[in-house]
């Protein structure tokens, strides 16, 4: 059964789970003194993500002209992991579930397998990209992954479960192992960065952090920790000896969106990419008190504290990298919340300052809802989402 899926709406999904993990973890780490009052922040947090605006209206010309979002590996390395089967007791009667139609449709291009695990068929996705056919895609595993995570604990659905531990062992699998880190590779060249395959991005390890320490969670399976802290390794290694980071200086490093080993590929400090490694970095950390996680947040906020000026297009607008592209609406949504955020994590007044200015001109359409957590029933350290 090959469904169609949609993929702005699961990436929405996941910039919301992040925003309000972040949340609750932060609540957690502080002690007992300070627990009310970070409860209350939490309350107001809560209710802001409420409102927070989607932009899945963006045009199909913004998607075709800066899909360089979506990140494709060759579909050719074995999945090994064996693929989890739904518990069928008297709980969780599986012979009547579904996965949900809101997860298993919509966008052109993306597809689930019969395990639940996406692919891309580019071809489809655009003409200006015909040749790269269909694709496995660790980002947009990520997204499914938190999408079938959230269906599970928002309705009990063993299969969304069921699927949820295969995009992570998909992750588990597809990793490559490097001299003391990890690191997903693309096996394609992307043209818009002039990027010869192999090519990686601190997006996608830094993203698939989130993901394992919740599957840690659930099953206690620590191959998903060991895993994670090798993703993790990979944002220590500078550009220059293989690895994601520009170390601009001894606590200023920049995770790099899209890295490739030929001479000529073009420096491209995608914003979004950023703030979204940073934001994993930070749960994994909250889930871990691991100092290294700690230090890799820490010198990623002071880099984008010395560079976000660069990105301020005026006029409530933001730029999408660093060559100044501007921002397609959905892409501006992402810099919002995710600095809003940042600052309630940091106190960092940069990051609000420039939240709040580029939400001057922003007037996308709420379309996702948030319950309070106690009806979602979370665990005390993650709050997920309950609709989206």
């Amino acid at each position: 059964m090959v469904s169609r899926v949609s993929e702005r709406t699961i990436l929405v999904g996941l910039a919301l789970f992040v925003i309000l993990t972040l949340s609750i973890l932060t609540v957690k780490s502080n002690s007992s003194a300070l627990v009310k009052d970070r409860q209350d922040t939490m309350e107001n947090q809560i209710d802001q993500v409420t409102k927070y605006r989607s932009s899945l209206s963006a045009s199909e010309k913004e998607i075709s002209e800066l899909s360089n979002d979506k990140l494709f590996t060759q579909d050719s390395q074995t999945f090994s992991s064996p693929e989890v089967k739904p518990e069928n007791d008297h709980h969780h009667d599986t012979s009547t579930q579904k996965t949900p139609k809101s997860l298993m449709n919509g966008f052109d291009g993306i597809f689930v397998d019969e395990n639940g695990i996406p692919y891309v068929d580019y071809d489809a996705l655009s003409s200006q990209y015909a040749g790269i056919g269909k694709q496995r895609n660790p980002v947009t595993t990520i997204h499914y992954a938190m999408a079938f995570y959230n269906d599970y604990k928002n309705t009990g659905n063993e299969i969304s479960k069921m699927f949820f531990i295969n995009n992570v062992n998909w992750l588990v699998d597809n990793t490559i192992q490097m001299n003391g880190f990890s690191t997903f590779e693309y096996m394609f060249d992307w043209p818009v960065y002039n990027m010869h395959k192999p090519w990686r991005s601190a997006m996608a390890n830094a993203g698939a952090l989130t993901p394992l320490v919740l599957a840690h969670e659930m099953t206690g399976n620590v191959v998903y920790l060991n895993t994670a802290k090798q993703l993790l390794n990979s944002l220590f290694v500078e550009i220059k000896d293989g690895g994601l980071t520009y170390k601009d200086s001894k606590n200023s490093w920049w995770y790099e969106y899209g890295v490739a080993n030929n001479n000529d590929w073009q420096v491209n400090r995608v914003l979004n990419g950023m703030l979204f490694a940073l934001l994993d970095i930070y749960s994994y950390y909250m889930y871990t008190h691991d100092p290294d996680a700690k230090l890799l947040f820490d010198n990623g906020v002071n880099s984008v504290k010395e560079n976000l000026y660069k990105y301020d297009a005026g006029d409530g607008k933001s730029y999408y990298d660093i060559h100044q592209r501007p921002a397609p609406s959905k892409y501006h949504e992402y810099h919002i919340e995710t600095l809003d955020m940042l600052y309630k994590i940091t106190g960092e007044k940069i990051f609000k300052e420039y939240s709040e200015k580029w939400s001057q001109n922003n007037k996308m359409p709420t379309i996702i809802n948030v319950r309070e957590p106690d009806t979602c029933e979370s665990p005390p350290w993650y709050i997920y989402i309950c609709h989206f």
